[in-house]
């Protein structure tokens, strides 16, 4: 037997009472006071000590799917992924889930409820990959309630496979030509010329925006003509790239 007093998602001064007992795992949310929350641990103790409190006969409240999700984020997805997968998770739930399935509590998550939302999405023109990053916001929190024992099985598993969903039809990329890019590098020359060492950098090295936002002097070894692309900027940050890239490139701006 058990009962602790968490904060769930950390930092959030939002506080929860967790009861494991008897094989049986409850959550009950209690509100910003650590005290009070610390109270009802303590009565919930002493009446699971007493055997006054039978949680087969009154089910304790569970987390919603919105709060379990934000739990997952902050405690999961955060420390371990990049910032922009956490940012993207986060707005897939936002914009997509939670109208949904955001107040119902985890455990009453029906298979049939996930799949509803999904064709409704489908129909609503989202492409596939769409698709795909909506079923994985919903089922990442869905097996980490099954981690925590709150739910036996993963409503999600194999959904997307069973509805046959078509995938999207390639998009054949045309870069441009030659002609085009001497083009774009003269007009820019004439008329923006502050911003014209940028897009040359780009045309010759392939470098995303974010990469060339962030090089520095140092970067560039201009006795063997390559670029050392050790950071990316992105959103208002720079960020250390975990592997390093090189780029040969011309230093003849002409």
């Amino acid at each position: 037997m058990s009962v602790k007093v968490r904060q769930r998602p950390k930092g959030s001064g939002v506080w929860w009472v967790f009861i494991d007992h008897q094989g049986k795992r409850k959550s009950k949310k209690i509100g910003r006071d650590k005290r009070l929350a610390n109270e009802v641990a303590k009565k919930i103790e002493a009446k699971l000590t007493l055997g006054d409190l039978n949680l087969q006969a009154k089910k304790q409240e569970t987390m919603s799917f919105k709060d379990f999700s934000t739990l997952w984020l902050e405690d999961y997805i955060k420390p371990l992924r990049r910032q922009s997968t956490y940012e993207r998770y986060r707005d897939m739930l936002t914009r997509h889930v939670y109208p949904f399935l955001g107040d119902k509590p985890i455990d009453q998550i029906k298979r049939k409820e996930i799949r509803n939302l999904i064709l409704m999405k489908n129909k609503d023109g989202l492409s596939r990959s769409m698709l795909c990053l909506i079923r994985d916001v919903i089922s990442g929190p869905m097996e980490y309630a099954v981690d925590e024992e709150l739910i036996e099985a993963n409503p999600v598993l194999g959904i997307l496979k069973r509805l046959k969903l078509e995938r999207n039809k390639k998009i054949t990329i045309e870069p441009m030509t030659q002609e085009e890019v001497e083009l774009f590098l003269e007009t820019c020359q004439t008329y923006w010329p502050e911003h014209f060492t940028f897009f040359l950098c780009a045309f010759r090295t392939g470098m995303r925006l974010g990469e060339i936002l962030a090089l520095q002097w140092s970067d560039i070894d201009f006795n063997s003509d390559f670029i050392r692309v050790e950071r990316s900027y992105k959103r208002g940050i720079g960020m250390v790239r975990q592997d390093v890239l090189t780029c040969q490139i011309s230093l003849h701006f002409t």
